[in-house]
């Protein structure tokens, strides 16, 4: 089934337009919808000082912050109609039952990791874009790792978008798996694709081999080979995914025993870091 619906968290930092095209250049490539979801902040408990300021004072601070949230939500808007226009995509809430791209920009008020932790159970891909600072960030997190959807890592600045020539990490886990089934729709128009995999784990079942066999039923050709691991988690797999041109690298979330709330582990922290190429992954 081809994507018909991504979502885009927004959160704050640089690059606002930028990480629009991004995305917008994803779902024009799927002709696909983009859900974009800015989030205002607000204040659901008092704070500490709130305790002791009096009740004029704190709703004067509160209405403050809410002419600020509001003030940056409308730069939002004119941003994304700008990236938009620029693209040829039509803005719309609406089903278009067409062939074509078109995408909304959604406003919530709340706490950010949870209302991207519920929007992002209701797409079919998330659009993940590296946070500032190569840090993970609240929406980052929600959005990776609580969405149950394959996610696109994607640099904040991506002026292009061409997964002809697809690279695939393969260890034979689950979240391999996974990663691949999220990237079918890309898989089956790529002019290429390449599974690298490492000696230790290239006898490993499922093998390379029974993997090139699965693809093949959907009409897939892989090529395979082997490259040896640096020191660095995912250095040898961005290095041959760089120097060979590839669009798109395909490849599981891992972290520590997995991946846990807060601590994303050594290979997905590297791509997060380096990567200039579009990570499709999944835990």
């Amino acid at each position: 089934m081809l994507p018909k619906k991504l979502f885009l968290p927004l959160g704050g930092g640089e690059e606002l337009k930028e990480r629009i095209k991004g995305a917008l250049l994803i779902s024009k490539y799927l002709e696909a919808h983009l859900e974009v979801l800015r989030v205002e902040n607000a204040q659901t408990r008092p704070g500490a000082a709130d305790f002791f300021a009096p009740d004029y004072l704190v709703k004067e601070m509160s209405q403050i912050t809410d002419k600020l949230e509001k003030g940056v939500t409308e730069k939002y808007k004119e941003v994304f109609k700008e990236a938009c226009d620029e693209l040829d995509i039509d803005i719309t809430q609406e089903v278009v039952n067409e062939e074509k791209a078109t995408a909304s920009l959604l406003i919530d008020r709340g706490h950010r990791g949870e209302l991207v932790a519920q929007y992002s159970k209701l797409c079919d891909m998330v659009i993940a874009v590296r946070p500032p600072e190569n840090i993970p960030t609240a929406t980052f997190q929600a959005a990776v790792l609580h969405s149950g959807k394959p996610v696109m890592m994607i640099p904040r600045v991506l002026n292009a978008f061409d997964p002809s020539r697809i690279i695939i990490l393969w260890n034979a886990s689950t979240e391999a798996s996974r990663a691949i089934d999220g990237a079918m729709p890309f898989l089956m128009r790529a002019k290429e694709v390449m599974i690298v995999t490492r000696k230790n784990t290239e006898g490993i079942k499922p093998t390379v081999a029974q993997l090139q066999k699965y693809l093949s039923f959907h009409g897939i050709n892989a090529q395979y080979e082997i490259v040896i691991p640096t020191k660095t988690p995912g250095e040898a797999l961005l290095k041959k995914a760089i120097d060979g041109g590839y669009g798109l690298i395909v490849a599981g979330a891992y972290g520590q025993n997995r991946i846990r709330e807060s601590v994303f582990g050594g290979f997905t922290t590297y791509m997060l870091e380096h990567t200039t190429i579009p990570l499709l992954t999944a835990h």
